[in-house]
């Protein structure tokens, strides 16, 4: 009796288990409810009895919604577990809306597990009030911090996305819960920051609102028809140039202007002759689009952002990755500076080949290319030749080769305009990078954890007074919610750094943490803390992933996964 028993109870647990994959499945690749019965065909496929009838087969939107929320309380149990086991930790927060255009607020804690940065959603909260204001979403945070058990003593750092509501200085989510938190640092997204920095370095230089707004315009005219689209792809077709799709310019995308601007570089001919043709039989507004992408300077707007573009863009991407930390922050801002100013100096590869690929001819100006240069391959080359600059090419035999041309454009007001183009770099150039300067400057708190980083410790002179300043700020910073010894904490820091010094000077400040935790604990007790702090302010650099689990209910409910 008791092996039936022990057999039936088998059987259940395999087919609980079951319809739980299914339905994690469902939700973690973002799927419809309506293919859980497929899945549920694939499974029994596979050998596994579920013991569906034509009267229960738990297949409903119910009993899918049921199955993903008793999984995603389970995973969410686990990780607050962990979270709470680490002590210190920060929250990322960010607005959106629904598919039913309802206000939500999303809020991530990010901590430190096993050695690694994690992050976990705590929720996705409906605002049901009449505007999200900052008092709002802070009685929303506060209420999820009490009903999740975390302590708000705990809470060392904020992630935003630099909204004025989250960021005010008078009365901004970030300043009252600095209020109750006072040691609580507010960090700006870094990846929000750079495209801000981008985007708005167009602002007040004509030439280059002119031109976002003509890029604008361009993809609006052909995603809107279909028949203007098929004649460009039969155009591009013709031209023997890539068949692609014109991209818009979007504030909130990052790198939305870089995409635009190499789909156009790489297509020109073909929209220069698809604008063309369209206007020829009557359409004003393809007309006047092709007044505007055959002037000179849209051209060579174009190449000039084919220099640039990429500096930024490789920023923002660098700031996207899961092993950034702050210490990297100002050294990876100074270098893309530091790499624009150089084009003030230097022309870069695709203004170079604009002067080539100009020619005066009959009276005329035209826009001669080889056919190679809409090819991806060589446009990822001369974008890595400006980022991997490794001196002067002497002129080769190879450089006068004739290539087969594409689609000759003729530009119009070379003349009025082909002085402008130094101009318009150099306040384009400034204004970036002044941008970056300014939304990067770092807070003294942030500068001052910085002593705490091994490598910049070893690269020290004179080690036993380096950071000695700094980390005593660091020590009173935390010490107004902890109960440690300024003396104290500054001793071990000593320590600390001898012990960095002689065995751990690679370590990365997640492995310091690891190291400490395991063998110094009970000797390192304040730097431990301290170390623990800046593993929290590091972590809300980056509120990338609190941007991608919007789309569905499903996949917001296993956000902790």
């Amino acid at each position: 009796m008791k092996k039936v028993i022990e057999k039936k109870i088998q059987s259940d647990n395999d087919c609980a288990y079951g319809y739980l994959w299914a339905a994690y499945n469902l939700a973690k690749r973002e799927l419809p409810k309506e293919e859980f019965p497929f899945m549920l065909d694939l499974i029994e496929m596979a050998g596994k009895d579920l013991k569906r009838d034509s009267t229960v087969h738990y297949s409903s939107n119910q009993s899918i919604s049921e199955f993903q929320s008793a999984i995603a309380d389970v995973i969410l149990e686990d990780k607050l577990s962990e979270l709470k086991k680490c002590g210190v930790y920060s929250i990322v927060l960010d607005e959106s809306t629904d598919n039913a255009n309802r206000k939500r607020l999303l809020v991530y804690a990010q901590y430190l597990s096993k050695s690694e940065i994690d992050t976990c959603l705590l929720n996705n909260i409906e605002i049901t009030e009449g505007s999200a204001t900052a008092d709002v979403i802070v009685s929303k945070i506060l209420m999820e911090l009490r009903d999740k058990g975390l302590n708000l003593d705990n809470l060392v750092g904020v992630g935003t996305d630099g909204a004025s509501v989250m960021t005010g200085r008078r009365n901004g989510v970030v300043k009252q819960l600095r209020d109750k938190c006072p040691s609580l640092v507010g960090v700006h997204c870094a990846a929000h920051r750079c495209a801000l920095a981008a985007s708005q370095a167009t602002k007040n230089i004509q030439e280059m609102e002119w031109y976002s707004r003509t890029v604008s315009n361009v993809f609006r005219f052909f995603s809107n028809s279909a028949l203007r689209e098929n004649k460009l792809r039969e155009i591009q077709e013709l031209l023997e140039l890539p068949q692609l799709k014109y991209a818009d310019i979007h504030s909130v995308r990052w790198l939305s202007l870089e995409n635009a601007v190499s789909i156009l570089y790489r297509t020109y001919p073909a929209l220069c002759a698809t604008l063309s043709h369209i206007g020829a039989s009557g359409d004003v507004v393809a007309k006047s689009l092709y007044n505007d992408v055959c002037q000179y300077k849209f051209i060579a707007l174009t190449h000039l952002l084919m220099d640039i573009l990429p500096f930024v863009g490789r920023l923002s991407k660098l700031f996207q990755s899961e092993s950034l930390d702050f210490s990297k922050v100002s050294p990876m801002v100074a270098s893309t500076c530091d790499s624009l100013q150089d084009l003030l100096e230097c022309e870069g590869v695709f203004v170079d080949k604009l002067f080539t690929f100009t020619v005066e001819e009959s009276g005329s100006v035209l826009y001669r290319r080889p056919s190679e240069e809409s090819v991806s391959k060589t446009v990822n080359e001369g974008i890595k030749s400006n980022i991997e600059f490794d001196g002067f090419e002497t002129d080769s035999d190879d450089a006068s080769t004739e290539s087969e041309t594409v689609g000759d454009v003729t530009l119009r007001y070379y003349q009025q305009q082909k002085e402008s183009l130094p101009s318009i770099t150099r306040k384009y150039v400034n204004a970036i990078t002044q941008n970056l300067e300014n939304r990067f400057e770092q807070k003294e708190l942030m500068q001052c954890l910085e002593v705490l980083v091994p490598t910049n410790i070893t690269k020290q002179t004179s080690i036993g007074s380096y950071g000695e300043k700094e980390l005593r700020i660091v020590a009173e910073n935390f010490s107004t919610q902890t109960a440690i010894n300024v003396d104290d904490c500054m001793s071990e820091y000593r320590q600390y750094k001898r012990l960095v010094v002689g065995s751990y000077s690679n370590k990365s400040l997640i492995e310091m943490y690891a190291i400490l935790e395991n063998k110094f604990l009970r000797n390192y007790q304040i730097c431990f803390f301290c170390l623990s702090a800046v593993l929290f302010y590091l972590c809300p650099l980056l509120s990338v992933n609190v941007d991608f689990p919007r789309r569905t209910e499903s996949k917001q409910s296993l956000g902790h996964a």
